[in-house]
């Protein structure tokens, strides 16, 4: 009996402790925000919004682009001062915000450019949310439109962008084409 009761107390302080994490706000409402911030602010806005561990894989896979014969790209990209020891213990989100700003200059030349993104859906995968969503792009009179999809990973009581590989890959183009 005395087992049964120490058991029924462990659950419970389980389940408190994971409400107590459980994320407050919807992985849509944090979308919103951080596609609200790239608007305002431009792409380096993201970093903020973005999962640590995700901030850290961006790191990994572009720290590599700034060494050797890169070393300009580097001191182009984070400022004369840089070196490759400053790049390695540099903090992820600063990392990426830095990378970012160069979008973010290029941002300001299309002045008059507005985005808007709709979010058509979500679906569930675990504990990660993947949300459907429709960006339209009006410039110039032209407007253009697509849907793409943004992963949302829990992170204690709110929700992070999880990274997207679309575009993001350095390596050769690869195709998984079916031998015929």
């Amino acid at each position: 009996m005395r087992s049964n009761y120490l058991v029924l107390v462990l659950l419970a302080v389980a389940a408190i402790g994971r409400a107590a994490e459980a994320p407050r706000v919807s992985p849509e409402q944090v979308f919103a925000e951080a596609m609200a911030a790239l608007e305002r602010e431009g792409p380096s806005s993201q970093a903020r919004y973005m999962h640590p561990q995700d901030l850290e894989e961006f790191k990994r896979m572009f720290l590599p682009m700034f060494g050797g014969s890169g070393e300009e790209r580097a001191k182009e990209t984070f400022g004369a001062n840089i070196t490759r020891e400053k790049l390695q213990t540099m903090p992820a989100q600063q990392f990426y915000e830095r990378i970012m700003a160069q979008g973010d200059e290029l941002r300001r030349l299309v002045p008059d450019q507005k985005t808007t993104t709709q979010v058509l859906g979500s679906v569930r995968e675990g504990e990660l949310v993947h949300i459907v969503f429709r960006t339209v792009v009006e410039n110039d009179g032209r407007k253009t439109q697509g849907v793409d999809v943004q992963t949302m990973r829990p992170l204690g009581n709110t929700w992070k962008l999880a990274l997207k590989m679309t575009g993001l890959d350095t390596s050769p183009i690869e195709a998984d084409i079916p031998d015929r």
